[in-house]
């Protein structure tokens, strides 16, 4: 802040001169608010008349109408007035209208809902039917899937053909609005509905705004119409439809509100605001009724409102009108000649001075006066007619005022207040006793720096700081306000808060008291004197006070001297310094001074003792004065002291007594000294007291308290800290877990509250308490406490109990360190502190004291604390477990403190269960043990224990069980057999119990159980792998009794990542030494999938019987899996093995398999069994069939399903070998597989058009395979449309298949219809029937490939799906239509439409129609070719420039027509370029020749070398050809020309600027072209890490993403400002989806904010960006030029080589003449000697006749009427052309 003061001025001078600017500083503070009037001066009236709606003559104000099911929600237009209005004071051209039913004036704008009562500081508003409403409709229907038409609507208001309905109840995604009945209650779709609804909720947008100005100047009305409005809703059931104006009259200013026509389906109460508004919410003028809208009073309140529901809501019709005053404010207002009492005001007279004069109104406080202030001689002066002055008087020196002024024009009529400004009255010397707490002056901020009226903020030159009255809450003492100073680290001089004079300061006997802090402890505040406030040299230190962070009252005593000032200095130097100052009391040195640091000592239920320390200076204190009360009100000198408040003590301490259990008191006390002399009163603080003591036995379980997480307990528990939610502190819990992680319970002890203390706050080693209630413990013999704890967390702190004993406390006689529990569900522990040692002389209390740990993972918690009688029988302790076996295990503890009579019991279970009262003790799961130890035996080998033990105490007096349970797992034992599928076991690099895993410590491959790659039967299976680096990890199997019987072999289920592979198995003598592996078999694992069948290894008799066998992989970098381990008998007949399907039927399945290899040969061959269900025989299962052979037919089957067949070995008439593996089969269709486990991809939506019956496939969700019944029809040659959509916004492969032979495949050729190699979002495409097609139901397969490409339709993908559906192949109707429609000739106004013959020939030729619109004819249209006898049908009258769609019939008969081509084929025709009407060759010899040419008015001619050069030589009616040799021809055109212009002009023109190098193939502009042009050239923005010269280039794509164009251009600007235009002139025709980027990504300036889309033109629409996230961002490309040129074709003008010809002959073809025109058949040319031909054109140029060596007479009445072309060509080499019109 600049530094106001001068230095080297007289101290007078300097004082009249700070003054002076302070009165500046303060007017200027005060008075920069804008002068506005009110409009609660706007007179009020209601009428009833009738509505008209502007919507047939207005105009729908842009962006305003609701084209979609979500648009016109909170969204708002500037609109032009097309006059000036004057509201509220001020005039206005335009307003801001919003989607709310509101307007508001000025530059700020709002679509507020409640326009009238928020915040926000606009200039006005008009709230018209003020609440939250949208632009949208919301009716009922029913939708059925695969129809277009939803039936049963309900209501149809604001619809329109084209709106988009919202998706939802079937309606699809971007549905439009193609045709609706209201008779009939239908509304037809352009999509079918994707399901069914019989309450589908129908939302489209209905809402517009229009404005319309009526009458003439100046008596004109702007009207604004909100037409098609709804209350915000998305259900039906609050679906409303309104209209309403808002009416502005020019010269009155007159503002009139007209309701309108409403629907109303809601019941719901509705609040609207009505009404005007001023600058701020407190200048209102609205309405309010709860009853109805004819009978609404004046608002009380600015939020006042209007209700409305389906029975009160106003009638159509009702107007409210505000009329503004006539009567006019003064204006110019000044405040001048200001002293300690008075103050002068003038101003300028209205134009209409009023009759009755002026009032004015005057208040210390800033509030504007309104109808309800009352005017006295105290506040206001009345000033007579014709005075334009007054002075007020009498005014409080050294004071705030704030003026107001108003026009009397009657006795009933006043102008509006006028706020005249504001001033402070002079300051005079202040006396002794004042004070300052800073609560009655308006805060300031760092910018505007302020003090309290006659105090000063000071800064010297060169400091930087700020001082400013502050309303922070955090840093007040006493509220409001505080006094903030803050000093910058920069800072070296002062930065000071200056009191006012007081001249009697420095007389010795004053001091200051005041209160400070700073924000951070150790900041310095200097506390001294100044003679002169304007002199910093006259500053003198009294005391440099350190601050701490809290609020501590300081007194400095004033020296005897000469000082008239003092002042607070911030003066810490070298670091920011702020600090902050309340509550300043400038008074005499007391001479009784109060006591210093009061506290509370022991608390009692009726009593609390406080100790102070006695004061040091002053009059020594006789006695000190205790004042308690239950209400927070200091005590002054005027209390009534009596032994009902207070106590008086003579030493250091006090007790005050009396007082009521469980209540807060407010304490004081005060220092005696000499009567009467006594201190302030300072305060000791707040206290509860104790509750009255409850009688134990006494148990708490939390569940009556407050659920809290701010320290506050009820039921006379206390904590310390309290009411707090940042310190580390006790809190209750109700919801289960505590607020952290990882840390505290799950749950309650019992019920669901409990105590805890949050870690999440404090620090490490804080400290929080919790206290119970006082507790009379005369009934227990010995009493204890007990309670539940739960300490789990990994930061855990401490847990220590005290208890006090009615005289002391008794500290740690519990302490807990660290985690106790594992987990959040860890069970509650028990503690019993035993209290029989205590020496109890009155009631206890018991305190647990938490101490929290390094970091918030130590949330602690306590339940059911208890003080009851101490158990007389206690469980032992330090129980372990001595050693252990595989059935046996031996289990000690340490002897409990009081010794069990009948020692101890203890129980083991294999379930972590701990046992209670009713758990039944038997020889299976308890042993009884007279000592410190007992024995378990008859225990299951491998199997984990918990064991709890407790004492027996005799007679039925048993301890509590041990709270921890003892675990320990039995050792393996050998087996006989074994199966393992690891399926009970965690995934990760573990094996099975008893089996051991062989790792090096360092360099080991890979060995875990895992759930990956698909195991062999159910989740898990196990894997190694080990790269050529590693040393593989040894898999060991549990120990085996009989592994060298040779009666068992290993059976097991493998494969490989990559065939072939090598799994090694043996075994080891020492299973800790991997070198003792022995290998025993190589097995080469071919598969890389299981398959069913298993790999044997048969152990021999010579292996060692203490070895165990073990899987050793190679190191070749494969992973292997193995499965379903069996360790069993070798059996005597061995399964055949590789089942495989080699054919299938509709009835049959052909199966053949391997025989057996090894075991005696199946000599009574095979059986089989089949089933439809995967349920696998067993050996007692009947077989369906025997063969003798390796193979078998199964006949007799159901077609279209799944088979499952198993076969065995047939070795005797008793011996049988087991099933071998399932073989799956179909009889039918293969059946497609997916690798992958994503259900997100799929094909949603598979649908033809133009076939007899059309497919209409949806689906919502993921079925690798679905065989539907969908039927969809077709006749042979039929050519019909198809679409394909994949699920989401991904992209897919499409595949389709046919079954054209129906033999159960689609592998044979022809029948691969569709297999897309570039995956995209959709594919569309079209299907023939082939000719010759019988006739009959044929198998279609589709398939959508997210991920993989399938080989055939049978093949493997990783993530999609198949769909089959049926195609019905039907024979052909009557009449077919024909094919290969095609459009030729295009022309301006005409083309040519051919076809494909019919199959079926017509003989009434072929019916042709065409339309601007995509609507597909029916039986009944009108064709404008009727009955075309060949292959082709000219059509003419077209538009130029327009896009039409064509379809062709076949008319076999008059009543026998074929239906219309199925796809439409459109084209767009020509421009309609202007003519050459005539050119003028030239002769030339050895020279240059001007040539010339005429065109239509408007026309550009160009002139060429050839015919078909892209460069014009020359523009102009002329052209002068250089020196020329021979006979040249040269070629004339004539064009029309336009351009424009579209998208931002650059990045600063949208939101947030950044730059980014993406290239076109990651992010792009997408565009339609809808005309044909050229566009021009586009800007680029390079920024600075671009170096000039670097190349890059533009590219536009197809919508495919073909490249069309890529133009390289080189950087030469990079400051990202100035724009780099880029050439492109690249022609574009009318298409979507085209994209242009960067074709070489630089770092281009874009925009991720701002952009609004589409952005339209006449020739090009810029529709968005391909980023899903972005959809406001514009991505490099800036102000896009185009043009359109239509040219004329080429007329030919010779120049001919003639050196004897004279340059005169060339004139004569000027004066040729064409008669008559318009002409009926003959046409006559005035001069048609040498006439050489005449060529006709037509309008578009296409030549139709020439007539070679013509006479004078031309006839042409073959040609049909309209506008056409003579070309005449002489031989000379002149031409002239000439417009004619054959009728």
């Amino acid at each position: 802040m600049k530094n106001f003061y001068e230095k080297g001025l007289s101290y007078a001078v300097r004082q009249s001169y700070l003054k002076g600017i302070l009165l500046a500083i303060f007017l200027l503070g005060l008075s920069s608010a804008r002068m506005q009037g009110q409009v609660s001066s706007y007179v009020f009236s209601q009428a009833t008349g009738t509505y008209n709606s502007i919507a047939s003559v207005g105009s729908v104000v842009t962006g305003s109408e609701a084209s979609t099911s979500t648009t016109n929600d909170t969204t708002g237009w500037n609109v032009t007035i097309p006059f000036t209005f004057n509201f509220n004071g001020s005039d206005y051209t335009s307003l801001y209208v919003n989607s709310n039913g509101g307007v508001t004036f000025g530059s700020t704008t709002s679509n507020a809902t409640t326009l009238i009562s928020t915040s926000t500081a606009y200039e006005g508003a008009i709230a018209v039917m003020n609440r939250d409403l949208w632009g949208v409709f919301i009716t009922s229907g029913v939708t059925t899937s695969g129809s277009n038409v939803i039936t049963n609507v309900a209501n149809f208001y604001g619809l329109e053909v084209g709106k988009a309905l919202n998706a939802a109840d079937g309606i699809p995604t971007g549905a439009t609005v193609t045709a609706f009945d209201t008779a009939a209650g239908t509304i037809t779709m352009s999509a079918a509905a994707t399901s069914s609804s019989a309450a589908a909720v129908v939302r489209y947008g209905s809402g517009k705004v229009f404005t319309h100005t009526e009458g003439t100047a100046p008596n004109r009305v702007f009207v604004i119409e909100w037409s098609g409005y709804n209350d915000y809703g998305t259900t039906v059931a609050l679906s409303n439809y309104m209209s309403f104006q808002l009416r502005l009259s020019e010269t009155t200013n007159v503002v009139s509100i007209v309701y309108g026509d409403h629907f109303n389906t809601a019941t719901t109460v509705r609040t609207n605001q009505i009404g005007l508004r001023g600058a701020s919410n407190s200048d209102f003028n609205n309405r309010v009724s709860t009853t109805g809208w004819t009978n609404t009073t004046v608002g009380t309140a600015n939020n006042s409102s209007v209700s409305r529901d389906n029975v009160n809501f106003p009638a159509s019709g009702l107007t409210f009108t505000w009329t503004p005053s006539t009567c006019i404010g003064p204006a110019g207002m000044s405040i001048n000649t200001i002293t300690t009492t008075s103050a002068g005001l003038s101003w300028n007279a209205p134009a209409n001075p009023p009759a009755n004069g002026y009032t004015i109104y005057y208040s210390t406080t800033d509030g504007s006066p309104s109808v309800s202030t009352v005017l006295n001689s105290s506040n206001s002066i009345q000033v007579p007619a014709g005075t334009v002055s007054a002075t007020l008087s009498p005014l409080s020196p050294s004071s705030a005022y704030y003026v107001w002024i108003r026009s009397e024009c009657s006795a009933t009529e006043s102008s509006q207040w006028k706020n005249a400004g504001s001033f402070a009255t002079v300051c005079i010397p202040s006396t002794i006793p004042y004070s300052q707490n800073f609560d009655t002056t308006p805060t300031g901020s760092s910018t505007v720096n302020n003090a309290p009226v006659c105090w000063t903020y000071y800064e010297t030159s060169g400091s930087t700081g700020y001082g400013y009255v502050s309303s922070s809450s955090t840093n007040v003492l006493s509220s409001p306000n505080a006094y903030y100073l803050y000093r910058a680290s920069t800072t070296t001089g002062h930065v000071m808060l200056i009191s006012p004079e007081t001249p009697t300061l420095s007389t010795g006997a004053h001091r200051v008291r005041f209160s400070a802090k700073a924000t951070v402890a150790g900041k310095e505040l200097q506390v001294g004197t100044m003679t002169d406030p304007a002199n910093i040299a006259t500053f003198t230190v009294l005391q440099t006070i350190p601050l701490t962070t809290t609020y501590t009252e300081y007194d400095v005593n004033f020296p005897a001297g000469t000082a008239a000032y003092f002042a607070f200095n911030n003066a810490t130097a070298g670091s920011a310094s702020a600090m902050y100052i309340d509550d300043v009391f400038v008074e005499p040195v007391p001479s009784c001074y109060p006591p210093s640091t009061p506290a509370f000592d022991a608390i009692g239920s009726s009593t609390v003792a406080v100790n102070w320390t006695a004061p040091t200076s002053g009059t020594p204190a006789s006695s000190y004065t205790l004042y308690y009360s239950t209400t927070n009100t200091a005590p002054d000198a005027t209390t009534v002291l009596n032994a009902s408040n207070s106590v008086t003590a003579t030493g250091t301490s006090g007790t005050i007594t009396g007082l009521t259990p469980n209540t807060t008191y407010y304490v004081w006390m005060r220092s005696n000294c000499a009567a009467p002399d006594v201190s302030l009163w300072v305060p000791v603080g707040t206290v509860l007291t104790a509750c009255t003591a409850v009688s134990a036995p006494w148990t708490y379980t939390v569940e009556t308290a407050t659920a809290s997480t701010g320290a506050v307990i009820a039921d006379c528990w206390t904590t310390i800290p309290s009411d707090t939610t940042t310190l580390y502190r006790w809190n209750v819990d109700d919801a289960g877990s505590t607020p952290s992680s990882s840390t505290g319970p799950s749950g309650a002890h019992s019920g669901v509250k409990y105590f805890y203390t949050e870690a999440s706050s404090g620090s490490t080693g804080s400290i929080a308490e919790l206290y119970t209630p006082f507790i009379n413990v005369s009934a227990l013999t010995t009493p204890s406490v007990q309670f539940y704890y739960h300490m789990y967390g990994s930061t855990m702190g401490e847990l220590r109990v005290d208890v006090y004993d009615g005289a002391s406390w008794n500290n740690d006689l519990f302490v807990l360190t660290g985690q106790q529990q594992t987990s959040d569900t860890s069970p509650w522990l028990k503690a019993t502190v035993n209290l029989g040692s205590l020496n109890i002389t009155g009631d206890i209390r018991v305190r647990f004291r938490a101490f929290r740990g390094t970091d918030f993972y130590g949330d602690m918690a306590l339940d059911d604390i208890s003080v009851v009688e101490a158990p007389t029988c206690v469980a032992p302790t330090n129980v372990n477990v001595v050693s252990f076996l595989s059935t046996t295990a031996t289990i000690g503890w340490d002897a409990a403190t009081i010794i069990p009579a009948n020692g101890y019991q203890v129980y083991y279970s294999t379930v972590n269960t701990a046992p209670d009262g009713t758990t039944v003790l038997d020889a299976t799961n308890s042993v009884n043990a007279p000592g410190l130890s007992a024995n378990l035996t008859g225990l299951t080998p491998a199997t984990t224990y918990y064991v709890w033990v407790r004492s027996d105490c005799g007679a039925g007096n048993v301890s509590d069980w041990t709270q921890i349970p003892v675990t320990f797992v039995t050792l393996c034992a050998p087996v006989s057999t074994l199966f393992e599928n690891f399926d009970s076991y965690a995934t990760g690099s573990i094996v099975p119990q008893c089996w051991v895993r062989i790792a090096p410590a360092t360099g080991a491959g890979s060995q875990t159980i895992s759930s990956s790659s698909s195991p062999a039967s159910g989740l898990r299976h196990l894997y190694q792998n080990a790269s050529t680096s590693q040393t593989p990890v040894i898999v060991v199997l549990p120990e085996f009794t009989n592994i060298n019987a040779g009666t068992h072999w290993l059976r097991f289920q493998a494969k490989v990542s990559t065939a072939p592979g090598a799994l090694e198995v043996g075994y080891m003598m020492d299973v800790t030494d991997a070198n003792t592996f022995v290998n025993l078999t190589t097995l080469d694992i071919t598969n890389t999938a299981y398959d069913g069948n298993y790999y044997t290894v048969q152990v021999p008799a010579w292996v060692p019987a203490n070895a165990r066998l073990a899987v050793r992989n190679p190191a070749d970098a494969k992973s292997y899996y193995w499965d379903d381990v069996y360790w069993e008998a070798i059996p005597s007949c061995y399964a055949p093995t590789d089942l495989v399907l080699t054919g299938a039927t509709s009835s049959s399945l052909d199966i053949s398999w391997s025989a057996p290899v090894g075991s005696p040969t199946p000599v009574q061959g095979y059986e089989y069994y089949y089933s439809q269900t995967n349920t696998p025989p067993t050996a007692a299962t009947p077989a369906s069939g025997t063969s003798s052979a390796t193979s078998v037919s199964i006949n007799g089957l159901t077609g279209d399903t799944v088979y499952y067949v198993w076969v065995r070995s047939v070795c005797s008439a008793t011996d049988t070998s087991s099933w071998s593996p399932m073989l799956e089969a179909t009889t039918g269709y293969c059946t497609p597989v997916q690798t992958g486990t994503s259900t997100t991809y799929y094909l949603a939506n598979a649908t033809t058009t133009g076939a007899i019956t059309d497919l209409n496939y949806t689906a919502t969700s993921h079925q690798t395979y679905v065989n539907t019944a969908e039927v969809f029809s077709a006749y042979p040659t039929q050519t019909f449309d198809f679409f394909l959509d994949g699920s989401g916004t991904s992209t897919y492969y499409y595949y389709i298949w046919v079954d054209w032979n129906n033999n159960l495949n689609f592998d044979d050729p022809g029948e691969t219809i569709l297999a897309t190699t570039t995956k995209t979002a959709t594919h569309t495409g079209n299907l023939t029937i082939p000719a010759g097609t019988p006739v009959g139901m044929y198998r279609v397969r589709i398939g959508s490939s997210f991920s993989g490409v399938p080989t055939n339709a049978c093949g493997v993908i990783t993530s999609g799906n198949y769909v089959d559906v049926t195609l019905n192949v039907v024979p052909p109707p009557s009449c077919v239509p024909p094919t290969n429609i095609q459009v030729t000739n295009i022309g301006y106004n005409t083309a040519t439409v051919g076809w494909d013959a019919s199959i079926t020939p017509p003989a009434m030729g072929y019916d042709v129609y065409y339309s601007t619109s995509n609507t597909s004819p029916t039986a009944a249209t009108v064709p404008q070719v009727l009955n075309a006898t060949g292959l082709s049908a000219p059509i003419s009258g077209l538009q130029p420039l327009t896009k039409y769609y064509v379809w062709v019939r076949s008319h076999c008969a008059a009543s026998d027509q074929s239906a219309w081509s199925a796809i439409a084929v459109d084209f767009t025709t020509e421009c309609q370029p202007p003519a050459i009407t005539g050119t003028t060759g030239a002769y030339v010899c050895n020279s240059s020749a001007t040539l010339s040419a005429t065109a239509d008015v408007g026309a550009t001619v160009r002139w060429y070398a050839d015919a078909t050069s892209t460069t014009a030589l020359a523009t102009g009616t002329s052209y002068t050809t250089p020196v020329l040799t021979a006979t040249t021809n040269y070629y004339v055109s004539a064009s029309t020309e336009s351009s424009g212009n579209v998208g931002p002009a650059s990045p600063s023109a949208l939101g947030t600027i950044s730059a980014t190098d993406y290239a076109i193939s990651t992010y792009y502009q997408i565009f339609d072209v809808i005309s044909p042009t050229t566009l021009v050239s586009i800007d680029v923005y390079p920024v600075s890490s671009v170096a000039i010269g670097t190349a890059s280039a533009i590219e536009i794509r197809d919508s495919s993403g073909t490249t069309l164009i890529s133009v390289p251009y080189t950087v030469t600007v990079n400051d990202g400002v100035t724009p780099q235009t880029v050439v492109l002139n690249y022609p574009l025709a009318v298409g979507t989806g085209y994209r242009i980027g960067q074709g070489v990504g630089i770092n281009l300036n874009r925009n991720t904010s701002g952009a609004a889309y589409p952005y339209t033109s006449s020739n090009i629409n810029i529709t968005g960006n391909n980023f899903t996230s972005g959809s406001n961002y514009w991505y490099y490309i800036y102000n896009w030029i185009f043009s359109t040129a239509c040219e004329s074709a080429r007329t030919v003008v010779t120049a001919t080589y003639d050196c004897t010809l004279g340059t005169s002959e060339t004139e004569s073809i000027k004066e040729i003449q064409v008669y008559p025109n318009p002409f009926t058949d003959v046409i006559n040319i005035s001069d048609a000697k040498n006439l050489k031909s005449v060529s006709v054109m037509d309008a578009s140029g296409r030549m139709v006749k020439t007539i070679a060596n013509p006479g004078a007479q031309i006839h042409l009445g073959e040609l049909k009427s309209g506008l056409y072309l003579l070309n005449l060509r002489y031989a000379d080499g002149n031409t002239k052309t000439v417009k004619v019109i054959k009728r």
